[in-house]
């Protein structure tokens, strides 16, 4: 497991989940991708993509200092998991294994040092359109303590 430090917290903060959620929820797709296609990703790819996909970043945070000398802090880190999928049914199966791979891996979550984590958001963002991808956002909320 990735340990989140000060100056990598971001990067290493988004391959924490993005690998936990490529390990534990299975690839519709996985017998129909190339060697360079990805189901879950961390940067939205220039090339043409295969449907579902997963993406996970970072989208917010907040840090405020603690303790009297001001060398630790607490920082509310905010991400944003998006699916795309071609199917309404597809879209929110894989949401619901999304928050259930996290909500059983809080121990492995925080022991990168991401811990508190709330879901926050959960909203469909479908394009109109019969050839519109079903897009569902997930939000979660972390406290990363950094010393």
């Amino acid at each position: 497991m990735t340990i989140l430090d000060r100056t990598k917290f971001i990067k290493d903060g988004i391959f924490v989940i993005g690998s936990l959620l490529a390990e534990s929820i299975t690839d519709p797709q996985s017998t129909n991708r190339t060697s360079n296609e990805k189901f879950v990703l961390t940067a939205w790819p220039d090339r043409p993509v295969r449907y579902p996909v997963i993406s996970v970043e970072q989208t917010e945070l907040n840090s405020k200092s603690i303790g009297t000398k001001g060398l630790n802090s607490l920082t509310s880190i905010n991400m944003e998991i998006m699916i795309f999928s071609k199917s309404t049914n597809e879209r929110d199966i894989l949401a619901g294994s999304i928050f259930a791979v996290m909500e059983q891996n809080q121990a492995v979550i925080s022991a990168s040092g991401l811990i508190d984590q709330r879901f926050y958001n959960i909203t469909n963002m479908d394009d109109s359109g019969s050839q519109g991808l079903h897009k569902k956002l997930l939000g979660v909320k972390y406290s990363w303590p950094s010393q």
